[in-house]
């Protein structure tokens, strides 16, 4: 062999070594498949890594984010009874809004949709695994941040909302009153579904037009007469200091 022909082996020899070193130097390197916040690095610099089984730290997407929920047994099969009757009313496709309440009370300016119901129950909690997709832009919902969620869209044909104050306990059970067309209270029995916001949702025992008393309950009683009053005018003048 000549020494050309020894030089040109070597080069490839070379080369091949080259490429080799190169491909080995790349799998050093791990580029994440989504943006987002990593947490604490779980291998240190020079550790000697086995695998793809190894893991070396968690991304979590911000932007959009998923909030993972679950749905009570209970509350299912209530909606479900309440769907077939006609009590209640669900989205197309059951597409919800979703809303975020913060532990401090505030509500996210930004909704967002459900977007998976598991079937399944788990049989430790008794509730369905949800999730909703939120977004997110400014990374004001945290990974692993506890937050409250509000499906939105649903809605009860013929029900009202009446404040909480205005229901009453009687011996038959919740009622209010209301105004009848002589003036005076006449209690009403109903039926009481969900709250909403500070709001007791009637499903059953109201009719249109029914006018419920719901200030100076403690001095109403049934066949009381009824003043009604003027939400616009002013409050009374305190008396004048002696």
């Amino acid at each position: 062999m000549s020494a050309e022909e020894v030089a040109a082996a070597d080069l490839k020899s070379a080369r091949a070594r080259l490429a080799d070193a190169r491909l080995n130097l790349s799998y050093t390197k791990v580029e994440a498949p989504v943006t987002g916040l990593t947490s604490r690095a779980l291998k240190s610099e020079g550790t000697l890594l086995s695998g793809p089984q190894d893991l070396l730290t968690t991304v979590s997407r911000l932007d959009p984010i998923w909030v993972n929920f679950g749905i009570s047994s209970n509350d299912q099969a209530a909606i479900r009874s309440d769907e077939a009757s006609g009590k209640l009313v669900l989205p197309k496709d059951r597409r919800f809004d979703v809303a975020i309440k913060f532990e401090d009370g505030h509500v996210y300016s930004r909704t967002g949709k459900l977007v998976f119901t598991d079937v399944r129950v788990n049989n430790q909690t008794g509730t369905s695994d949800a999730r909703a997709e939120i977004a997110n832009p400014n990374g004001e919902v945290r990974p692993g941040q506890f937050v409250r969620i509000i499906l939105k869209g649903a809605h009860r044909p013929g029900a009202f909302a009446v404040p909480q104050r205005a229901v009453q306990e009687g011996p038959q059970g919740k009622l209010v009153y209301v105004m009848n067309k002589e003036g005076k209270a006449e209690p009403r029995p109903v039926t009481l579904g969900d709250w909403s916001g500070t709001d007791w949702i009637v499903l059953s025992g109201l009719n249109p037009g029914d006018k419920v008393i719901t200030e100076g309950l403690m001095k109403v009683f049934p066949g009381a007469q009824v003043v009604v009053g003027d939400p616009n005018a002013p409050p009374p003048a305190a008396a004048p200091k002696k």
